[in-house]
């Protein structure tokens, strides 16, 4: 679902909201003010699908399908100092748009090492060394030795994976879709449309939000099961063989 389509007014999330408000064709697009608001409850109701869909399914790593890049972030190496600050996951430099560490790893000659998380029980060494386990705490990643200058110069950086906010949507926004399963997009004009109606008519916002919250756990459902790759067609090789 396109984020507006005022030509074939079916197919947008503004106009499915003008539709819901009984705000009528344009009552969105064509209302400036409104339309800026709109992409604040938009954007409120796409976080809120976002983290349903992160904590449905923690193996399948969600991602926006809307970026163009790997949630992946090097972090500069420097010798003798053992703790850095988590990188920005998005544009801007606000750290909060990092939600889930998934991994810590360095490279060398191409070949991935990744880091152990700290056990409570184990302390930070002020020693010299190579890293093998990495704690976190608030924005920041501690390793377990203060990394030496040759593994600095061997390596240079470590990398974080992890998962982000979703790519927002600005007001103006047209052919932009929400960046996950799209016989699911309808959950945001439905939030975006309580939100809006909560002040205004409150019995039909609360049925708009009993709709999404049905509708919520039924696409939780099927996130929990995106990755259906053997499914019954697991083999007595594949079970022998792991």
């Amino acid at each position: 679902m396109r984020y507006s389509d005022t030509t074939l007014a079916t197919t947008g999330i503004i106009q499915r909201e003008e539709a819901l408000c009984n705000l009528g064709n344009g009552g969105i697009s064509g209302n400036d003010t409104l339309l800026k608001q709109f992409a604040g409850y938009n954007n409120a109701a796409y976080h809120e699908v976002w983290m349903a869909e992160m904590s449905a399914n923690k193996v399948w790593k969600a991602d926006d399908y809307n970026y163009n890049d790997y949630p992946d972030a090097p972090i500069a190496l420097v010798a003798s100092q053992s703790d850095y600050t988590l990188p920005v996951a998005t544009t801007g430099a606000n750290v909060a748009t990092f939600l889930r560490l998934n991994g810590v790893y360095h490279t060398k000659n191409g070949v991935p090492t990744y880091l152990r998380p700290m056990e409570p029980s184990e302390d930070l060494l002020e020693i010299d060394g190579v890293p093998s386990a990495y704690r976190v705490h608030g924005k920041s990643l501690f390793l377990d030795v203060q990394p030496s200058s040759t593994f600095v110069a061997d390596v240079t950086n470590l990398h974080v994976e992890f998962q982000r906010t979703p790519d927002a949507f600005a007001y103006d926004d047209t052919t932009q879709q929400p960046g996950f399963m799209e016989t699911y997009h309808e959950l945001i004009p439905l939030k975006a449309s309580a939100l809006y109606l909560l002040p205004i008519n409150p019995t039909l916002s609360n049925l708009y939000e009993e709709r999404f919250r049905s509708r919520l756990e039924l696409f939780k459902s099927d996130v929990a099961s995106l990755d259906d790759s053997f499914g019954s067609n697991i083999t007595s090789e594949y079970i022998n063989f792991r």
